[in-house]
């Protein structure tokens, strides 16, 4: 047996599952806070916050009044990240990375290992669910490949950035149409939102709302084509069944929405710049028992991002349309070349970067992305509503009057600084102007000029400077780009659209709308977009907490339970202040649409005016960047900058612009300027006769005229929450990054939607459930009742007498009002939560503590006894181990002297056995070196003479050899010297016969030219010699030169040659016959030779030396 231990055991403590022992740190001063408040207790699994992490996993391993200590565990499963295990205190004192103690949070025990993470689909049903725990479980989750989750009405759909293999399929959706009726979705997925939906419609013949909502790059756009993709399929029934036009035309309008109204962002290549509500309606069905098929659509869209047409920022794209028109042109499309031709341009003129608007930003271009078959799709989605050749030219030709407006520059004129003319550089304007029917004057003119018209005055025309007409020009871009964006959405509309899409209003067909809007946005610079779309999803907030709220409250009412409604958060303050109540003009944008009414309205007086409202916390003014304020909406501050807000909110475009373009000469042009609000609008109109004063107008007004409309018609619908999350900033897979899902739960109301359905009693367990987890507080007599009850079925009876046991003053179990027992349910609050589980952990420890000590003394006992018993028997072993040893002791000594008698006999017989050995061997030795110094002595004698008789025969037969060779050498050198001599002779005649051969080929060359000359010369020379030998040098000089006028060179020196041999010229001329004779007869036999004319030159100089021969020194 073991020995007992030396200290107490505690159930709860961290050691047991192996954990480090908790190391102290340096902790910082305490302020006044009381730790044990916040129902913690050593050994409870906790949340704590991290700088780093947001949230990371620990154990409480110590508790005092003023702090806590937490062991944080290592995070091995890859979804927090690989860091090392430490134990932190944590003070009342927010500390710089890990925070204050009072926000540590328990962790839900469901949801502590994978496998929990993965199974809780719904997390609404967990018992407890804060912020780390919905982090941890979707992050979890996207870990493996899970990225759908529900939490109670809202799905959470986390972009995966990549290919998740089956969960979009055709096999995948037919399996959601296929479910009947009454079977659950068990699974997350959009297809079941829209299947939800879609049952709605069928079964209640009531209309439906999917609201999906995301920052950009979130994947809202591709959760609309999901959900949209299911309800056009879902009316099929059959697998084998066809879609009709409509379903077609209703999935084809998708791409070519996004065409128009997508860009690219920096957190998004394919981001909506506009929100959209799709309206599927359905039919009657044609008979009982079968699905309703899509009918008809319309789509409603909001807050088109205009001015995206004439400000793109850095690393971002204009609308996908213009890419997609250019690199059709440059692919050469015939049907694109063809409208391009009608239009008057040709392709070599259209190019991106020649175009302003498209090259403020570096990016042209999107990686993965065929720009001219996107723009092939979108030709033929136009086709297939309907939109004829005609139609498409005027479409196309207004998107490149859009780009060539881009491209028109100004310039001041030479005589006024203060106004602004078209500079006439570029044929910008004359193209344009082309496109938009209008004349180029009449372009310029309306860009660079205003007409003021005052009743019976004459029409004033100012000129405007550059960059107000640079204001224009882009107004005018903006506008007709969002007529084309219009006009496109009105053809969707007027194609999808049936006769039963007429009589919706009258209520004849349930619909599914499908919102696509954008989510809550905080930049770094934010203005009236930013506060318009905050806006927009408040609204949405507010919407779902009323939602929730009803619930609640039919809930509590069902179960008979009271409760106070102002528990429940509420962001209608928020809304108010932005939208004001009614006809109260206080609020932001009701001032913002007074002060641009306001003549020489800034956007300083507007914040000046907003914070004199008295809006309290809510609405702050920054004090160290003038004109920017602060906004608290539900999902945090966000600060505005107020400089563009009156110009954006405006957003008019000149009245003498839009009168230009309704006196187009192209239909489509005036159709789309028809409708546009101007600015400018007083006075009389060009006839003279007066102006009806327009409405004011502004986009604020506009957007929330509109916000009211879609939320009043999602108000009568059953909405579905679908709330898209952007794992990461990269856009890459498999990463997800907790500061970024964090903030976009809280800026969706992800989080306050759980806080608002936590609110009042969050915490809801069945009787049964409720009573056997707390039974263990109960007293005996109480407990064998409860017993009792839970067998006889009564759980509300026990329930009602477990908890109304607990509320007892003396018990102090349970706080007052943090508990209530409904018809089925138990309701608990949090401090509720908190104090029971303190009690069954204070029970357990209790009880364990009992059965710790029941448990030692037992096993104290035991051991006691076998020791004893050992103890006993150790005695015994060890006396007769003693006896044993003894014995064995004086046998051995007996043993050891015969031992001793022996080994002495034996040691003495060998010593004179060796003593013996050793004398006859040294005699053997002796002897042996005497006989082999004798041998020795002989053989050196015999060795010495041998030597002698050898040196003497040597010496002999080397003197014989000496002599012998001497004479062979001297035989031999003879005859060596005679062969060498023979060679030298043979080589030199054959070295004369060669040059004998050369000599006459050359000889052949030389004399065959001067052949039928030779006899003159002989007469020349024998008649100088008769007659004139003073004389004979002149004479034969010029006869020479008279027969060989190229070759006066070689008649000087025959001249030069006579003159110094003048006795040899007879002798000479002998030689020059007998060489003529020998000529004819060698001239064949040099014809044959081999060697060159350059080989003879060489050795020729040697031969005459040697023969010095006169004639072959004349030849030379």
């Amino acid at each position: 047996p073991s020995p007992p231990p030396h200290c107490s055991m505690n159930l709860f403590s961290p050691r047991r599952n192996g954990a480090v022992p908790a190391v102290p740190v340096k902790t910082e001063a305490v302020e006044n806070c009381v730790i044990r408040d916040l129902g913690l207790e050593v050994g409870i699994p906790v949340w704590v916050p991290c700088a780093r992490t947001v949230w990371r996993a620990g154990v409480v391993t110590g508790l005092t009044d003023d702090s806590v200590s937490v062991e944080l565990e290592t995070e091995s499963d890859g979804t927090v990240g690989h860091r090392p295990a430490e134990t932190v205190t944590l003070m009342a004192k927010p500390q710089p990375l890990y925070g204050s103690a009072s926000r540590c949070v328990r962790r839900n025990l469901d949801l502590m290992t994978m496998k929990g993470a993965l199974a809780a689909n719904d997390l609404s049903t967990l018992m407890m669910l804060d912020e780390p725990e919905l982090l941890h479980a979707v992050q979890a989750r996207f870990s493996r490949g899970v990225v759908y989750t529900l939490t109670g009405p809202v799905l959470l759909a986390v972009n995966p950035f990549r290919e998740i293999p089956a969960l979009y399929s055709h096999e995948t959706l037919r399996s959601y149409i296929d479910l009947k009726p009454e079977e659950p979705v068990h699974t997350p997925h959009a297809f079941g939102v829209a299947r939800a939906a879609y049952q709605g419609v069928w079964h209640s013949r009531a209309s439906q709302t999917v609201l999906i909502s995301g920052e950009s790059g979130a994947g809202k756009t591709e959760t609309t084509k999901f959900v949209m993709r299911f309800l056009a399929m879902a009316g099929l029934g059959d697998a084998g069944a066809s879609l009709s036009l409509v379903e077609r035309r209703v999935l084809e309008s998708i791409p070519l929405l996004e065409a128009f109204g997508n860009a690219r962002t920096l957190r998004n290549n394919n981001s909506s710049r506009f929100g959209k509500y799709v309206e599927l309606l359905f039919g009657s069905s044609p008979s009982a028992g079968t699905s309703p098929r899509l009918v008809g659509a319309f789509t409603r869209t909001y807050l088109l991002e205009k001015v995206r047409v004439a400000d793109v920022h850095q690393n971002e794209r204009n609308f996908h349309i213009f890419y997609q028109l250019l690199a059709a042109v440059a692919a050469k499309e015939p049907t694109v070349q063809s409208m391009i031709s009608s239009l008057g341009f040709s392709d070599k003129a259209l190019a991106v970067d020649k175009f302003s608007y498209l090259t403020r930003s570096s990016i042209t271009e999107l990686p993965g992305r065929e720009e001219a078959a996107d723009f092939g799709e979108t030709l033929s989605a136009m086709r297939s509503f309907g939109m004829s050749n005609e139609e498409i030219t005027n479409v196309l030709g207004a998107i490149l009057a859009v780009l060539f407006l881009g491209n028109i520059t100004f310039r001041a004129p030479k005589n006024n600084s203060e106004g602004s003319e078209i500079n006439p550089d570029s044929d910008a304007a004359s193209s344009a102007a082309a496109l938009l029917g209008v004349t180029p004057a009449s372009l310029e003119f309306v860009l660079c000029r205003r007409r003021r018209r005052v009743k019976d005055e004459p029409t004033i025309n100012e000129a405007l400077n550059t960059s107000v007409a640079a204001v224009g020009r882009d107004a005018l871009a903006r506008h007709l780009y969002s007529g084309v964006f219009a006009y496109v959405v009105s053809r969707i509309n007027d194609t999808v659209g049936t006769p039963e899409v007429q009589l919706r209003p009258a209520k004849t067909l349930p619909f599914v709308g499908v919102l696509d809007i954008f989510g809550f946005e905080f930049f770094q610079t934010n203005s009236l977009e930013q506060l318009c779309i905050n806006y927009t999803n408040e609204l949405l907030q507010q919407y779902f907490n009323e939602l929730i709220f009803e619930h609640e409250t039919a809930l509590y009412a069902r179960e008979g339970v009271t409760w106070n409604p102002l528990d429940f958060p509420d962001n209608k303050v928020v809304v108010e202040m932005l939208g004001g109540t009614g006809r109260d003009s206080l609020g932001v944008f009701p001032m913002l649409d007074e002060e641009c009414q306001v003549i020489g309205g800034k956007p300083e007086a507007w914040v000046r005016k907003m914070l004199a409202s008295g809006r309290g916390k809510l609405l702050q003014e920054v004090k160290r960047r003038q004109g920017n304020f602060i906004i608290s909406h539900f999902a945090g501050p966000v600060e505005y900058d107020s400089s563009a807000f009156l110009a954006k909110n405006r957003d008019l475009l000149g009245a003498d612009s839009v009168e230009c373009m309704l006196e187009s000469t192209k239909p489509f042009i005036q159709q789309r300027f028809a409708n546009v609000r101007t600015s400018g609008a007083q006075g009389a109109t060009s006839d003279g006769s007066p102006r009806r004063r327009a409405k004011p107008y502004s986009v604020s007004f506009e957007f929330r005229t509109q916000l009211q409309s879609l939320m009043d018609t999602i108000r009568v619908t059953t909405p579905h929450f679908v709330r898209c999350i952007k794992p990461n900033p990269q856009s890459v897979p498999h990463t997800l990054d907790r500061d970024a899902v964090v903030a976009q739960l809280r800026f969706q109301g992800v989080l306050q939607a759980i806080e608002v359905s936590r609110a009042g009693y969050p915490v809801r367990l069945r009787h049964r459930e409720a009573v056997l987890k707390y039974r263990m507080l109960a007293s005996r007599e109480t407990y064998r009742y409860l017993e009792m009850e839970v067998r006889r079925g009564a759980c509300a009876a026990a329930a009602t007498r477990l908890f109304a046991s607990l509320l007892q003053e003396e018990s102090g179990c349970l706080p007052p009002g943090s508990l209530e027992v409904g018809a089925t349910l138990v309701f608990l609050k949090r401090e509720g939560v908190h104090a029971l589980d303190d009690a069954v952990l204070a029970a357990r420890a209790a009880a364990a503590v009992r059965l710790q000590a029941w448990d030692r003394a037992r096993h104290v006992t035991l051991w006691y006894q076998a020791v004893k018993a050992a103890a006993l028997q150790l005695q015994v072993l060890f006396r007769m181990l003693a006896a044993q040893q003894r014995a064995q002791h004086l046998r051995s000594e007996a043993a050891a002297i015969r031992l001793q008698k022996v080994a002495r006999g034996v040691m003495a017989r060998s010593l004179v056995q060796q003593q013996r050995r050793g004398v006859t061997i040294i005699q053997r030795w002796l002897a042996s070196r005497h006989a082999r110094l004798r041998f020795m002595l002989a053989r050196r004698a015999v060795c010495l003479l041998q030597h002698w008789v050898r040196k003497t025969a040597i010496a002999a037969r080397t003197r014989r050899r000496l002599s012998g060779a001497i004479t062979v050498q001297s035989w031999w050198r003879g005859r060596c010297g005679r062969r060498a001599a023979k060679r030298q002779r043979l080589a030199r005649r054959r070295l004369q016969a060669a040059c004998r051969v050369l000599l006459l080929r050359w000889r052949e060359g030389v004399f065959y030219r001067s052949l039928d000359n030779i006899e003159a010369l002989e007469m020349a020379a024998h008649g100088l010699q008769v007659r004139h030998p003073n004389s004979r040098d002149r004479s034969l000089e010029a006869r020479a030169v008279a027969n060989f006028p190229g070759r006066t060179g070689e008649v000087i020196a025959a001249r030069e040659a006579l003159a110094m041999s003048g006795r040899r010229v007879v002798s000479e001329l002998a030689t020059l016959r007998r060489l003529r004779a020998a000529l004819a007869k060698d001239v064949t036999e040099a014809r044959q030779a081999t060697f060159s004319y350059r080989f003879s030159s060489i050795f020729m100089p040697c031969l005459v030396r040697e023969r010095s021969e006169p004639s072959i020194e004349w030849c030379r």
